[in-house]
């Protein structure tokens, strides 16, 4: 589970209009949706707040992946340079009592 925010957001809408911010959530949100694979979801939860549920099966290569989405994000608008933040928590396979992977629902 991903929390990725823009960084002074509201200083952007504040020095542009909140018009211009919307097209900005509209290109993050295209950015996000097209690197994300088969049965990942993205939600937009506040004004420059998504939560993306991402699988994974090595931390190592997700910390590439998600390091990659961050900076292919930075530059989502030719003119302005955006940071983000991500929040990261890991949520290991559910097992049963005979150490089997059980199906998250």
């Amino acid at each position: 589970m991903v929390s990725l925010s823009i960084v002074k957001f509201t200083n952007y809408c504040v020095s542009h209009s909140v018009k211009e911010g919307d097209l900005v959530i509209q290109k993050v949100n295209l950015m996000i949706s097209k690197r994300l694979k088969k049965n990942e979801i993205c939600a937009r939860h506040s004004s420059s707040e998504f939560a993306l549920l991402m699988k994974y099966n090595n931390e190592e290569a997700f910390k590439i992946r998600l390091e990659e989405l961050v900076k292919a994000l930075e530059t989502v608008d030719p003119v302005h340079k955006f940071a983000f933040h991500a929040g990261v928590d890991l949520l290991p396979p559910w097992r049963d009592k005979n150490d089997k992977i059980v199906r998250r629902k």
